[in-house]
């Protein structure tokens, strides 16, 4: 959303000029706005962000420690990313593999980056720290054997951006 404001001057010259907008009439744009901006307020949605950020924080590091998994876990819960990884050296991308892999497995689409959002329920939340307890000692068994990339039904998925041509 936008605003055109100044000087009295500055604002009549802007009468005698034509001022169009591709949604010029459009009301759906600020009435959305407005309806959000109210429940962020009544649902005190940021709040809801930082806890479930917290609770997913928490969770990687104990079941990390409770399965002997080195992980690793950085950013801040309240700011909807949380970039988790796994100390593992070269072989973190083929654990990040691991991990998406197996997490779909047990019907979650996870990476090594998370986005706490206001939807995420303590069942939803139960249930991914569920599959978190099992696909964990997985990767923490790999680990100790040497034998990450052994356990992927696929190639190891690409870390960046890039052309795969």
């Amino acid at each position: 959303m936008g605003a055109v404001v100044g000087r009295e001057a500055v604002m009549q010259a802007a009468q005698n000029s034509f001022i169009s907008s591709s949604y010029f009439t459009e009301r759906i744009g600020p009435a959305a706005a407005v309806a959000t901006l109210k429940k962020i307020k009544q649902e005190n949605v940021q709040e809801k962000i930082v806890s479930n950020g917290r609770r997913i924080r928490d969770a990687w590091q104990r079941l990390g420690d409770r399965h002997h998994l080195k992980v690793t876990v950085n950013g801040r819960p309240g700011l909807m990313v949380m970039v988790m990884g796994f100390d593992h050296g070269k072989e973190g991308q083929v654990f990040r593999t691991l991990f998406t892999q197996e997490m779909l497995d047990r019907g979650f689409i996870a990476s090594n980056s998370c986005y706490p959002n206001f939807t995420m329920t303590d069942g939803i939340l139960d249930a991914y720290f569920a599959a978190l307890d099992e696909v964990f000692p997985i990767l923490a068994e790999a680990a100790d054997k040497g034998d990450v990339i052994s356990h992927l039904r696929g190639p190891v998925a690409h870390a960046d951006f890039r052309r795969l041509t």
